[in-house]
């Protein structure tokens, strides 16, 4: 695994979805597809969010707060459909970093009342970078919470990236977060989040055993 998700947020992760994305018993530890390339070295400083990504391609965005306390988030990026209905376009997973309650601690407030995180942070003039750990393809078939928020979509295949939030302002740098998102087929597939990869970056080599120990921080509890 990653340096940078130790054992202690690893531990915290597993906690903060606990009782949470109620599911049916899993299949076997859950199936992961296609390419799972591990992008450790990837930093984005683009302003370009997934809510605007959202919003552009379905025409409405917004969050849904399922559950947070104050070491985790678990929110649901929807757009509407014309009756009015919500469709989760993305699942994000957020574990806090100590640096959001305390250098952050502004912006983590208007986050924790339902502001979206990117919006937030781009609204207070912070640069944005995303410090990639993993792309893959999951089968979450299991999942009631997955069947509930993205009803009719196939969820043997949906693509879920795992990165670490920071923020740069003023020559300071913060980690906020270790965010997990799992993207509705009909919004990100898996070559869509490999083609949002600035050109030229290199990935770092990540070890099966390291691949696996990273999903299976969040898998355990997506299929409860």
């Amino acid at each position: 695994m990653s340096q940078s998700l130790n054992n202690q947020s690893a531990r915290l992760l597993l906690a903060t979805l606990l009782s949470l994305l109620l599911g049916a018993c899993p299949a076997p530890h859950g199936q992961v597809t296609g390419s799972a390339a591990s992008l450790s070295s990837v930093a984005n400083s683009g302003r370009v969010l997934n809510s605007d990504n959202i919003l552009k391609k379905f025409g409405s965005y917004g969050v849904k707060i399922i559950r947070q306390d104050e070491l985790s988030r678990v929110s649901s990026l929807y757009s509407e459909n014309d009756n009015g209905s919500r469709i989760t376009r993305t699942l994000a997973i957020v574990l806090f970093s100590d640096d959001a309650l305390t250098h952050l601690a502004r912006e983590q407030q208007i986050i924790r009342e339902g502001g979206s995180i990117g919006i937030t942070f781009r609204n207070a003039n912070w640069t944005i970078h995303k410090k990639q750990l993993l792309l893959a393809n999951i089968d979450l078939r299991t999942s009631s919470l997955l069947r509930e928020l993205m009803p009719e979509a196939d969820l043997s295949v949906l693509a879920i990236s795992i990165y670490e939030f920071l923020v740069a302002r003023d020559g300071a740098e913060y980690r906020y977060a270790t965010i997990a998102e799992i993207h509705h087929p009909d919004y990100m597939t898996l070559n869509d989040l490999q083609s949002q990869i600035p050109a030229g970056t290199t990935a770092a080599p990540m070890t099966e055993l390291g691949r696996n120990n990273l999903l299976q921080t969040f898998l355990p509890e997506i299929h409860r």
